[in-house]
């Protein structure tokens, strides 16, 4: 079907360009959906890299001292964006899914015809105006389309193609739907409405927009989505990771050292499907980040936090690479930099959460042996930050 491919094809086209400071790089819809073989996806990087540059903003504004912590608006609008990130990734990437499926499909005309006819009271309901909230706790149209699955994939893409449809009405306030029953009708007004949703998706996604107008548009057009996400535990659902599991692999941190600035990502990105990222965050940091990309000296220490092997160790050892996640962190490549180049000084760590196991295995070990020259600078919630700071004073004692 023709009009399907002009759909692809208009997808496929979009392009975003992301902004930080006064640097800028445009990347494709392919850069924007792709994921990699961590469990991440792009948009978990780009998402992570906002924030801790945010944070890194904030403390080069203000300065640094022991009692600094993250503003909970910051807090705030980096779940925003996330939220809204995957939002549009799982949007895009079904949308694109189901168009294939029904391009195969010779009856998908009838098809369409016959689900038209079957939800037709409750889709005039819908496009007549009627408030949202009150439509989806009336009826089960949009957990139908997106939930449950159909032995017919046809009858189940259409479904998610009449739901993505009321999505965009509600995003861009325009609730026109050809009850004609005409296929080729309704995908045609379909993609004007594509065209007008990818238009405001590109400005949300540059995140160089007010957090005002950031959080109007989600906020505001997708509250009722929303919903449907803690109804249904959305991200648990429609992702590999869910957000909660996520935020434990932290995918972005920054070093400041010296007065010299380096950046690292969770992965083992001495491999070609990362550099891309790697593309994308040099060209936004030019030139006053240095990217740090794991290398053989970056550690793994033991529970005892003083024996540990190296990258270079497990490589020699042919171990599974599924077992990669020993060195993927972020944090331990950028002090394993710090080791490489003999500079144990004062020193910033800014990441998104605090540290995993393995890091703070790693990080004991330095503020222990080099007189606590790590400065970790993360959003943490008071009371983990008043217990650890009370256990490691207790520690110190002991020691």
């Amino acid at each position: 079907m023709e009009s399907i491919k002009d759909i692809l094809r208009l997808i496929d086209d979009t392009h975003y360009v992301l902004r930080y400071g006064e640097n800028k790089v445009e990347i494709s819809q392919d850069d924007l959906l792709q994921e990699f073989e961590n469990g991440l996806y792009f948009i978990d990087y780009l998402a992570d890299f906002y924030y801790v540059q945010d944070i890194y903003d904030s403390v080069k504004s203000y300065g640094f001292n022991e009692k600094w912590k993250v503003n909970p608006e910051l807090d705030t609008n980096h779940r925003t964006y996330y939220n809204a990130l995957l939002f549009i990734r799982y949007f895009i990437i079904n949308l694109k899914d189901s168009l294939k499926v029904i391009g195969k499909n010779e009856n998908a005309d009838a098809t369409f015809k016959k689900i038209v006819d079957e939800e037709k009271n409750l889709l005039n309901k819908f496009y007549l105006g009627k408030n949202i909230e009150d439509f989806l706790n009336e009826q089960n149209f949009t957990v139908q389309g997106l939930f449950i699955k159909n032995i017919d994939k046809t009858r189940e893409s259409i479904m998610k193609i009449l739901w993505f449809d009321i999505v965009m009405s509600e995003i861009i306030n325009n609730y026109y739907f050809n009850d004609t029953g005409s296929w080729e009708d309704f995908l045609l007004n379909f993609k004007t409405k594509l065209h007008k949703t990818l238009m405001r998706f590109t400005k949300l996604v540059t995140r160089q927009i007010p957090n005002r107008e950031l959080k109007n548009f989600y906020i505001n057009r997708e509250r009722w989505f929303e919903e449907e996400i803690n109804k249904f535990n959305f991200a648990n659902t429609i992702e590999s990771l869910s957000a909660t599991n996520k935020r434990k692999l932290k995918c972005y941190a920054v070093l400041i050292l010296e007065g010299k600035k380096y950046y690292s990502i969770n992965g083992i990105d001495d491999v070609e499907k990362f550099n891309s990222i790697h593309e994308v965050f040099e060209q936004l940091l030019q030139p006053e980040f240095e990217g740090v990309k794991i290398f053989e000296g970056v550690r793994y220490y033991l529970d005892d936090k003083k024996e540990f092997i190296t990258y270079k160790h497990f490589k020699e050892e042919g171990i599974d690479k599924k077992e990669n996640r020993m060195f993927t962190c972020c944090e331990r490549k950028l002090i394993a930099k710090m080791r490489k180049d003999k500079k144990f000084e004062p020193a910033r760590l800014i990441v998104t959460s605090p540290p995993c196991e393995y890091c703070s295995r790693e990080i004991h070990y330095i503020q222990k042996n080099y007189n606590k020259i790590l400065n970790l600078i993360y959003p943490h919630p008071e009371h983990i930050y008043r217990h650890g700071k009370i256990a490691i004073e207790i520690w110190d004692k002991n020691n």
